[in-house]
């Protein structure tokens, strides 16, 4: 299960790279690159800071730790 967004991910960007790379986007990859990459690096910047604002203001969203001080690994080294 700890695999599934990396995976996810790999195969959206090999399909992004196969629409440029089969000739079924007439738009040039360098155009994209260099016109549309700022354009959704701040997107996504936004899409952070709102998504910060939006966990200030609801805590409920907030992933809560509930995992002990002492990781297993350390916990083996104390006991010998």
């Amino acid at each position: 299960m700890g695999f599934v967004i990396p995976s996810l991910v790999l195969i959206i960007i090999d399909i992004w790279y196969s629409l440029f790379s089969f000739k079924i986007v007439k738009i040039s990859f360098s155009f994209v690159v260099i016109c549309l990459g700022p354009l959704f690096l701040l997107l996504l910047i936004l899409l952070i800071f709102a998504f910060y604002f939006i966990q200030k203001k609801h805590s409920s969203l907030i992933c809560k730790d509930g995992s002990p001080e002492i990781f297993d690994d350390e916990e083996m080294s104390t006991i010998e």
